[in-house]
């Protein structure tokens, strides 16, 4: 299936090339846009739907929405672990030895 619609947003890619006056294309956005749109979290509806035209054609966009999910996800995931007291111990002494270190070399 993915396949399929890889080659599908190809043809449409290539369809708007071809069929869309530029006058209308220069109203689309262009990849960086989306990227930059993409990392927002809310869009008003007119952008919206212009993201949504564009990753319809687009599959390097889509790609890129997809990666970003993924690491978004996983890096929810590490920031939910916890420390062990440890761990915790380990942390604060190198913070303090650090700060001492600062102080001394002033």
């Amino acid at each position: 299936m993915s396949k399929f619609i890889r080659i599908f947003r190809s043809i449409i890619h290539d369809l708007v090339i071809l069929l869309v006056p530029k006058v209308l294309r220069k109203n689309m956005l262009s990849c960086e846009q989306v990227t930059q749109l993409l990392e927002q979290d809310q869009l008003s509806g007119s952008k919206r739907l212009k993201l949504k035209m564009h990753l319809l054609i687009c599959q390097c966009c889509t790609d890129y929405k997809k990666q970003m999910s993924i690491i978004t996800q996983e890096s929810k995931k590490l920031t939910q672990q916890a420390l062990t007291p440890e761990q915790k111990k380990r942390i604060k002494n190198s913070k303090f030895s650090v700060i001492e270190k600062y102080k001394n070399s002033k």
